[in-house]
Order: C-alpha cells, then sequence, then structure tokens
C-alpha cells in the first residue's frame, strides 16, 4: 500500500534536478517512481485515456491519485481514487479512497468506505478502528466553535507553498515558501514549481521580502527557527553538495552584531539520514528535530540535543510517549509544554497538532490532540507561539501553524491562532441528588509472558513481567482513544459508569492481544473503586509448534467437540485482532492404528480445525492445515510400551505462526 505523507516532507527530500537523469522521461509510472510528482500528472492522464482495459485504468488512477496528493492537490487525490475504485472494486482501493475522504472531511462517506473494504477483505471489522476515528473526527468537527482556539488565515499567503512559520518581531514572521521571488532559476521537477527559499513577512500590512541573510541559496532552504535572544538559528537545507548528496541537513549560523556568520553543518549529521524542522528550549541550550534515523519508532521520530562546549552533543530520541510507529514532526518548545505534528491513528485525516507537558517528574504526559479548528482533515503543523504583544485580555496564546485545509489560498498556508478564555456557560444541574455517585479508576497492566525456557513457548509460563511502551487501543462505543503504557507498563485513567471498554495492545513483534473491561454492573456501587486489568502480550515465535491445550476428537473422529470450542474461540479472537499472521494448523495421532489410517485423521481434524475458525470470520487464506500422524510424537517412548499419559502427549493439535 502506497504512503500518503504530509506534502512539506517533500522538502526533506530535494530529488534529482535536470541534469541527474540523462534520458526523458518517457511514462507516468517512471515520472512516479522517480518521484517527479508533477511531470507524472501531466502524463498519467493522457495514459489512462489510452488505457485499454479497466484494470489498467485502475492502477493509472492509483498513481495519479497519489501524485496529487503529494502534491497537496487533496480534492483532485481523492477525486482519482474514486476513479480506480470505480474501475476495481478491490479492498485496497476502497480503503485508498476511504481515507482520502477522511482527509477532505467527508466523514460520514468515510466511515462507509471504510466498512466497505472491511467487506472486500471478508472480514468486516478490520477497518473498524478508522471508522470509529472518522466519527470522532467529525464531532469534533461539529464542536469546533467550543474549542478554546479561534483561527484566521494571514494576508502574506499566496497561490504557492507557504509554511514552517516563526516570529521575529511584533506582527513579523519567518517563513518558507516556493513562490516566484524565492531564489535562483531552477525548477523543483517534484512539485514543477521553484525551489524553497526563506521569506520575512508583516502579517499587518502583508509585505513580504525574501531573507537575504548571506547564506540563502539556490537550493531548498527552510524551516528555520531562531533562539529567543537572537544569538543563534537553525535551518534545514537539502542540497546537491558532496558529490550529489541528496539528503537533508541541519545548519546552525550565529547572529554578529546585524550580520549572520556562514552556516556550519550540525556536527551530527549522518549521511543517509533526512533532518527537518527544527526548535529550540526556552533557553536555548537544546534543539529538538525531527529524523528518519535507522532504529526509531517508525518514520520520522523527534530527537533532543544540547549545545555544549561550543557544539551540539549527539541526538537522543525524545521517547515512547512522544514518537510512534508514524511520524511525528515539526516540534516547538513553550516553557515545559512541547507541540508536533503527527499522522497517527486517531487523528481527523493528516497530520494533526499535539500537545504534551513534562510532569513534575520530568515525564511527558500522553499527547493530547488539540482537535478543530486548530487541526482538520487535512495536513496540519508547524505550530509555533508568538511572544510578541500586543495581547488582548481575554487572549491566553497566540501563534501561528501552517494548513492545506480547504479554505486555503494556496496548497500550504499559513493561519495565525488565538487561544482565548471561554466564558462558562451556566447549565441546569438536572443530577439526581439520591442517586449516589462515584469514582472509578482503572490501573491497567501491560505484562510479557516469560516461559520456563525462554525459547520454548511449550515449556510453561515462569511469571509474567510488565512491559513499557505498549500501544493501547482504548474502543468505547463509538470512541477510539489511543493510549502508551508507562516505561512501568501502566495506564492509570478514570471510567465511567455504565459502559463497556475494550483495550488492544500493540507491541513490535509480539502477539496483539486484548482485555475487556466493564463497569455495567458497578452502578449500585455507594464508594469509590478501583479495577485492575492486565494485557498480557507474547512473543512471536515463528515456525514453532504451540499446543493446543483441551483440543480432544472422540475415537476415530475429526469433528470439533463442544469442549475443545473455547481454545479455538480464543485462537480465532487472537487471528482477528492480529491481522497480518498467518498459521499453521497441525494435528498428531498416537503410534496405536494403521499409518495410513493416522495420517488421513490427522489430516481431517487438522482441517476440522481450521473450517471452524473460517466459521469465527478468520480470513481462510492465512490458515494451513496439515496433518502429522504419528510421525512427531511427543512422548519419546518405544509404541508397545508407552503409557496412556504418554499416548495423550502425542494425540496432540498445535499451531505455529509461519514467518
Amino acid at each position: 500500500m502506497l504512503s500518503r505523507l504530509l506534502f512539506f516532507l517533500l522538502l526533506l527530500l530535494l530529488f534529482f534536478q535536470s541534469c541527474s537523469y540523462t534520458e526523458k522521461i518517457k511514462d507516468g509510472r517512471t515520472a512516479y517512481e522517480r518521484r517527479q510528482f508533477y511531470v507524472a500528472t501531466q502524463i498519467l492522464e493522457q495514459e489512462i485515456e489510452s488505457a485499454s482495459n479497466s484494470l489498467e485504468k485502475a492502477e493509472l488512477s492509483l498513481l495519479l491519485a497519489e501524485s496529487h496528493q503529494r502534491l497537496g492537490n487533496l480534492d483532485k487525490g481523492s477525486s482519482w481514487y474514486k476513479q480506480a475504485y470505480t474501475w476495481n472494486n478491490s479492498e485496497q482501493n476502497a480503503l485508498l479512497y476511504a481515507r482520502a475522504l477522511k482527509q477532505n472531511e467527508k466523514y460520514t462517506e468515510a466511515v462507509n468506505f471504510f466498512e466497505e473494504a472491511g467487506k472486500l477483505s471478508n472480514e468486516p471489522n478490520k477497518y473498524r478502528g478508522e471508522a470509529n476515528s472518522s466519527r470522532i473526527a467529525a464531532d469534533w468537527l461539529s464542536k469546533s466553535a467550543e474549542n478554546e482556539f479561534v483561527i484566521k488565515r494571514i494576508s502574506i499567503n499566496s497561490s504557492s507553498r507557504d509554511y514552517f512559520p516563526f516570529p521575529m518581531d511584533a506582527g513579523k514572521i519567518m517563513f518558507t515558501s516556493d513562490r516566484t521571488q524565492s531564489m535562483g532559476t531552477n525548477f523543483y521537477k517534484t512539485t514543477g514549481d521553484k525551489f524553497y527559499s526563506l521569506f520575512t513577512g508583516n502579517i499587518y500590512t502583508g509585505e513580504v521580502t525574501r531573507f537575504d541573510n548571506g547564506f540563502s541559496s539556490e537550493h531548498n532552504d527552510g524551516a528555520m527557527v531562531v533562539t529567543k535572544d537572537r544569538s543563534m538559528g537553525v535551518f534545514v537545507r537539502c542540497d546537491d553538495t558532496e558529490g550529489g548528496d541528496q539528503f537533508c541537513k541541519l545548519y546552525y549560523a550565529i547572529l554578529d552584531g546585524t550580520i549572520w556568520t556562514t552556516p556550519i553543518l550540525v556536527e551530527f549529521t549522518t549521511p543517509e539520514v533526512n533532518y527537518s524542522s527544527p526548535g529550540f528550549s526556552d533557553n536555548g541550550r537544546l534543539m529538538i528535530f525531527a529524523a528518519n534515523y535507522e532504529g526509531g519508532q517508525g518514520g520520522y521520530d523527534l530527537y533532543v540535543s544540547e549545545f555544549n562546549n561550543g557544539g551540539w552533543q549527539d541526538p537522543t530520541s525524545a521517547g515512547n510517549l512522544i514518537n510512534s510507529q508514524h511520524d511525528e514532526m515539526s516540534p516547538f518548545m513553550d516553557a515545559d509544554t512541547l507541540y508536533f505534528a503527527s499522522n497517527q491513528p486517531g487523528g481527523m485525516g493528516g497530520y494533526d497538532i499535539y500537545r504534551t507537558y513534562l510532569d513534575a517528574g520530568g515525564k511527558w504526559t500522553p499527547a493530547q490532540n488539540l482537535k478543530a479548528p486548530l487541526n482538520s482533515g487535512a495536513d496540519d503543523f508547524g505550530f509555533v507561539v508568538d511572544l510578541f504583544g500586543p495581547f488582548a485580555d481575554t487572549v491566553m496564546q497566540k501563534g501561528y501553524f501552517t494548513s492545506n485545509r480547504k479554505d486555503g489560498l494556496g496548497l500550504d498556508d499559513i493561519y495565525y491562532f488565538e487561544r482565548v478564555k471561554r466564558v462558562p456557560v451556566e447549565v441546569e444541574d438536572t443530577t439526581d441528588s439520591t442517586k449516589p455517585l462515584f469514582a472509578i479508576k482503572l490501573n491497567l497492566i501491560t505484562q510479557e509472558k516469560e516461559f520456563n525456557t525462554p525459547d520454548d513457548p511449550n515449556s510453561g509460563i515462569k511469571f509474567r513481567k510488565p512491559i513499557g511502551s505498549v500501544d493501547v487501543q482504548l474502543i468505547s462505543g463509538t470512541d477510539t482513544t489511543f493510549l502508551k503504557s508507562d516505561r512501568t507498563g501502566t495506564i492509570r485513567m478514570d471510567l465511567e459508569q455504565g459502559k463497556e471498554y475494550e483495550f488492544i495492545g500493540s507491541y513490535p513483534d509480539y502477539i496483539s492481544t486484548r482485555v475487556d473491561v466493564s463497569t455495567l454492573k458497578l452502578s449500585e456501587l455507594e464508594q469509590d473503586t478501583t479495577i485492575e486489568a492486565r494485557l498480557i502480550l507474547e512473543k512471536i515465535f515463528y515456525n514453532t509448534e504451540i499446543v493446543l491445550d483441551n483440543i480432544y476428537y472422540d475415537l476415530d473422529e475429526a469433528v470439533i467437540r463442544n469442549d475443545a470450542k473455547p481454545t479455538l474461540d480464543t485462537l480465532a479472537e487472537l487471528l482477528l485482532i492480529n491481522k497480518t499472521l498467518n498459521i499453521q494448523l497441525g494435528s498428531h495421532t498416537d503410534c496405536r492404528g494403521e499409518l495410513e489410517y493416522n495420517q488421513d485423521l490427522s489430516q481431517r481434524r487438522a482441517k476440522s480445525a481450521v473450517d471452524y475458525l473460517i466459521s469465527k470470520g478468520v480470513d481462510g487464506q492465512r490458515l494451513t492445515a496439515r496433518g502429522f500422524g504419528e510421525s512427531q510424537p511427543a512422548a519419546p517412548c518405544v509404541c508397545a510400551r508407552c503409557t496412556e499419559d504418554e499416548h495423550q502427549l502425542n494425540r496432540r493439535t498445535t499451531f505455529a505462526i509461519l514467518k
């Protein structure tokens, strides 16, 4: 499945300029693969018209849709995803169209197509989380007027891409743009427009000038931030120096009076890593930035470096409570608060802006989505706080951010925001004073199984130990929330009376699992209560047979007995949660009976177990039935001398996760 990244990630990659390819682009697919998305859009429409069949048209439409998405043309992208689905009603095309609808804030239609994609996969609940997320986004949008943020577009925007604002003085900002006044004469083949340069603008007069600071270049320059004392600036440059290296790097410059020094490459910059969107702490000693280092949580993560002894020290990860398996970008620090953008699940469509705080112990709190109107179905990022006056009495905070939402002037525009004090509305108290009220607290512990023999899942459980930084999806009714356990493996939260909660825990290289918590039967309690629950995960052991306990068959029969169904029901639930796992169901007999008969019986029993899992909604293509007969005894005994217990040990049903 093709990934859709926020448009501003294009700044991270300075793709080959015109001289980089001597051969002419001849078709849309080649242009797309070389990330010349603007060129691809020009060619693909013609190729679709001349395509000979619907499958070819669908494939080309998908490339065209992705090209428009990469360019930030969300409406055109959505339209071509729809065409791809029209020509080929596949699960993938329905899913991509659903996500495009969500980005265009057509949430009801998005829900319908998420559900349609699930039906096409033969797993109706496969995309339930994304459908619920769309319902939540629609609710946030409908209540945007109640939010503490008020936004408006500012006058310096153009029909080009304008983003990453940074306040320089009262009413004045620095920002990045590819408008026609950008330096240089080359055009960026990715977008068909000029390369990016830094500009300054006055939000009151609309006046814009290029930031001619002596180090602006003909390459992609952007995302500059300056310390509060205005002594240092850090920015991103994507150039073709050092033998054609195309990766984006971090540079810093010192302000000497009124003159910026020649940019210095940040010391820890590593080849073949892309860096982006730096920010400073209040004292200017810490820099936080995005990078796609190997070994991160996934995609782009946030990292922190300290300026010490005249240089920037090796960076460290901002931690698992901030970084996810998706992309985290555009960090901004305001005292003990960190704002950043992420495309993690549960947002409004594209990248959303999140906020997290340092608690009294110096730990980051779980990040909060700032919802609409600050966030939208499109990409929202580059949040910064403006500390220059003036402030109205009702304004707690003001600043800027970037969005390519539908009401913009160009593909990316800069917006101004104010965080205002809302006057509380008096609501009549309708609480039944005779009904007891009480608090319900939950301590959810994420743990992993530790076996008696570490690499043998059949050796029995020795103990269970906490495992931290587990991603936990909380589903309650139509609401979905994404949580993460702390380093001790704990999530503490308040629950409501009369509700049911479903928690699904995921961790790399572990089998995802689920636990249900209900407060339906607590409604008669008259005192506070705390519920303890555990999400127990297990490492994935590929191609290792794991014995399924309590799977018994009648003599010479292959029918699943009622007392075997609970074990298979548990396995079915595991497979429905872990949709990427494929397994082999194995059946073994003891040594009594004819060799050929035992082989046939074991095959029929394995097939019976597979058929039962299919009846529970598991995709049969993920299941393999294999009968081993008596060929692999678990008890090392001579058949005539085996005890009944040893025969029972040999009669077993197993499953193995296939790699």
